[in-house]
């Protein structure tokens, strides 16, 4: 999110200190050349002894006031660098109040992007209409209708119960190349207010995750993220805005930006942000842009292949692949076992090992090629991108091929096997295994198959077809 530069006075060690923002960056000047020997020698040693969280240094908030008297809060690593007096910080957010008082209960959070204008198009809102008079044009209207914001779906987080809205806002413009500009919201709206801000932050940051799931890409930002309250006749009004460095270079294509998930026909879109938040969802796979999506590197590779493994082992069981034969000869082995412990160990010291052994090969275990076999049978759809994807008429043959493949793919780069022979069906198999994991996610989230086929298509650029 860009910002322009930001002066004002903030509090830091119990004292106020002129600050300059800029570019995501704070630099703090000293109020005293007492201070500034003073801080040369603290500010620069300190985070050797400083608490450190999971080995990091912990976020430190500061609280100041800008030059306009808007108030703003600053969060920073206490991590300073030196040079030529001025102190400087890397900041992770800031967030700037529109009201300077000092009890300020926030109820949601809207948000603004040129995805968002995709996800939640404002088409809903606009209804128009236009005359023939002898054969040609006459007459054209065009209205904005107040229809109420559109519950998308709700889920929890921690001990929160967030809604989430699709709304749309507008404004009329004087100008000769347009009248009016209109553009699409999501909103998170809270069942209790609250002033936590690095609580709101983690939570921008899971809508953030949620519509670079939507993407396939991570290179997005928000034009806008706004916090609002309501008052006594509950009316809404804007307490402030949060500003976030995403570091990256934002997609501009608009022909690319709108290759996306869009929320209708979601019935738990909420589950998204749940399955996100709880790691469920993987996303290290994601591209870091739409013109990456054909670059296969060996990370982004292993990381697909356990995208769908994850999401595989929280939602089914591999006792659900097994045969019954198979489950009953395992049981029979382990109790085999456990009658025959005495004559096994036979005054062995090794209960210990004896015991972790059985324990072992009680787990029911299924190779990789097994659980895709068992996916693609479970979701008829995973066909049409065989036929798609492959360019062949998907049978059982087929299917076992590719299975294994990808099965010996993923083990030979779990295992760290660098004479892998990659070729160019590895690729295909790369690209089905992206698409597979959206079928499983959106079958989840309710949607019907031939929506299901609808969005992938249009996400990844597909032409497949129920069959």
């Amino acid at each position: 999110m860009k910002t322009e530069k930001i002066t004002g006075y903030i509090n830091y060690r119990k004292e106020e200190h002129i600050f300059i923002l800029e570019n995501y960056v704070l630099n703090l000047i000293p109020s005293t050349s007492e201070r500034l020997v003073e801080y040369r020698v603290t500010l620069v040693f300190d985070p050797i002894t400083k608490r450190k969280s999971n080995g990091f240094l912990e976020d430190l908030i500061l609280e100041g006031i800008q030059m306009d008297s808007k108030r703003i809060n600053i969060c920073i690593q206490d991590n300073p660098s030196y040079k030529n007096g001025v102190f400087s910080y890397k900041v992770k957010w800031f967030y700037i109040y529109n009201q300077n008082v000092d009890d300020v209960k926030i109820k949601g959070i809207n948000f603004v992007s040129p995805e968002i204008n995709y996800i939640y198009s404002t088409k809903r809102y606009i209804k128009d209409d236009f005359d023939l008079k002898d054969g040609s044009f006459n007459n054209y209207s065009l209205e904005i209708q107040g229809l109420d914001r559109q519950l998308l779906g709700n889920f929890k987080y921690n001990n929160k119960r967030i809604k989430i809205y699709g709304s749309m806002s507008w404004k009329r413009k004087y100008n000769d190349f347009s009248i009016f500009e209109m553009w699409s919201k999501l909103v998170l709206e809270f069942n209790k207010e609250t002033d936590d801000l690095n609580c709101l932050y983690n939570i921008v940051i899971l809508q953030k995750c949620v519509i670079d799931f939507l993407t396939y890409r991570n290179n997005n930002s928000f034009d806008t993220i706004e916090t609002y309250s309501v008052n006594e006749n509950n009316k809404q009004y804007i307490t402030g805005k949060f500003y976030i460095d995403f570091e990256k270079d934002i997609e501009s294509d608009p022909e690319k930006i709108k290759h996306l998930i869009v929320a209708d026909n979601i019935k738990k879109f909420g589950n998204i942000y749940e399955l996100i938040n709880s790691n469920i969802i993987y996303l290290s796979h994601i591209c870091d842009s739409s013109d990456k999506r054909k670059v296969y590197g060996p990370q982004r590779m292993l990381s697909i292949l356990i995208a769908f493994e994850r999401f595989f082992n929280s939602k089914f069981d591999d006792k659900e692949i097994r045969d019954d034969k198979y489950l009953i000869m395992l049981e029979k082995v382990i109790e085999h076992l456990k009658n025959e412990k005495d004559i096994i160990l036979d005054g062995l010291e090794a209960s210990g090992r004896y015991n972790k052994f059985v324990k072992k090969i009680s787990k029911v275990e299924v190779d990789y090629a097994s659980r895709l076999r068992y996916v693609i049978n479970k979701y008829p759809i995973c066909i049409s991108y065989i036929n798609s994807i492959y360019n062949l008429k998907s049978n059982s043959k087929l299917i076992n091929t590719i299975t294994e493949r990808i099965g010996k793919l993923r083990n030979d780069m779990a295992h760290g096997n660098t004479n892998i022979n990659f070729t160019s069906e590895n690729t295909k198999d790369l690209k089905f295994m992206e698409v597979l994991f959206y079928i499983i996610i959106l079958s989840e989230l309710e949607v019907e198959d031939k929506e299901i086929i609808n969005k992938i298509n249009w996400l990844f650029n597909i032409s497949a077809f129920m069959q």
